[in-house]
């Protein structure tokens, strides 16, 4: 663990002579959009190696997620979400705390160093979780690629770090509240709409399948409202063993339920859309919403009064509040608009 180790871009999978048929008859059935992973196992892996430490197995667990993101850039799933690290793993011991925040800076270090493969490919890179949890190195490294990235649309990875689902749910109830109290926002406003352009994931749609490896059948507070309507499935495997046929495997049980999953999440689609209405306060036209317009040379005090929703974060995550509540409350009316 004293090395850098592997980039995200240097674990070029092996490749076997099936493995093009295979992604080509794959291809004839629907394909999931967005896959959501719980990458359980690398403690596991590590004890039944005998490596010295449980942070060798988290190193290798790393170098099978690049792989894994290859792979499914080549099945062309355009969406994957990892659950990197839960706010309850800040219960392990120190010294495996303090080793994957290390772990984390120095791939994140990498990752920065490796902008112009990302800009190349057109990805982006978001993070979910509550990042004051996170060392201050590495909650500037975490806004310095999401600021970076944030306008790519073709791959998009979702790094899910000191999160939580009911800690995601707190906290997007907490911008509602204040959403409230500065006067954005009514009581009636709030719906299943609103609530999820209040979440991390407001810039994505909802998980297709659910991968969990390690044999464990459990969410672990992972994605609980988005995942309420895709297809979840568990492995046996460890995650450092996870391989291009596991995935494989998992998809095709995904493609076998289609058409259940498609009508879940239809119903699931229509209740949103139901809900943006854009409902009370959408159609309350005689109801003044803040307009700031990127071309006003000053700034209304509005700006400043949205600002207040957020603590304000260290270096370039100061920029983030305003790009957050810009994607909360515009999706309610097209005359709310915000400049950051």
């Amino acid at each position: 663990m004293r090395s850098e180790g592997n980039g995200w871009f240097d674990c070029a999978p092996e490749r076997f002579w099936w493995q093009t048929p295979l992604i080509k008859l794959m291809k004839t059935a629907p394909m999931p959009k967005h896959i959501a992973f719980i990458m359980d196992g690398n403690r596991r892996y590590a004890r039944s190696h005998c490596y010295s430490s449980v942070l060798d197995g988290h190193a290798k667990g790393f170098d099978q997620l690049t792989k894994i993101l290859e792979w499914c850039r080549e099945l062309c799933i355009k969406e994957v979400t990892v659950y990197a690290f839960s706010i309850e793993n800040f219960n392990r011991a120190e010294e495996e705390v303090g080793g994957l925040m290390t772990l984390f800076e120095n791939k994140l270090q990498r990752l920065f160093r490796e902008k112009d493969k990302l800009i190349e490919k057109e990805i982006s890179v978001r993070f979910f979780g509550d990042l004051s949890y996170l060392p201050t190195k590495v909650q500037k490294l975490v806004a310095q690629i999401e600021l970076l990235t944030k306008d790519y649309k073709k791959s998009v990875i979702n790094v899910c770090i000191a999160y939580t689902a009911q800690d995601e749910m707190k906290r997007a109830f907490t911008y509602i509240s204040r959403g409230i109290q500065k006067g954005l926002l009514e009581e009636n406003d709030i719906n299943e709409y609103l609530i999820s352009h209040c979440l991390d994931s407001r810039k994505s749609a909802n998980p297709d399948l659910l991968i969990r490896t390690s044999g464990e059948k459990r969410l672990s507070d992972f994605l609980l409202w988005q995942c309420s309507n895709c297809y979840i499935h568990f492995d046996d495997v460890l995650w450092p063993d996870f391989d291009f046929w596991h995935l494989c495997k998992a998809v095709f049980g995904y493609q076998c339920n289609y058409s259940l999953i498609q009508i879940l999440q239809v119903s699931s689609v229509a209740k949103l859309e139901a809900a943006s209405g854009l409902g009370e306060f959408a159609n309350e036209r005689s109801r003044k919403s803040p307009v700031i317009k990127p071309s006003n040379p000053s700034p209304p005090p509005a700006v400043s009064q949205i600002s207040t929703l957020f603590p304000k974060e260290i270096g370039e995550l100061g920029k983030l509040p305003l790009l957050f509540l810009s994607d909360c409350f515009s999706c309610l009316s097209p005359k709310v608009q915000f400049v950051y």
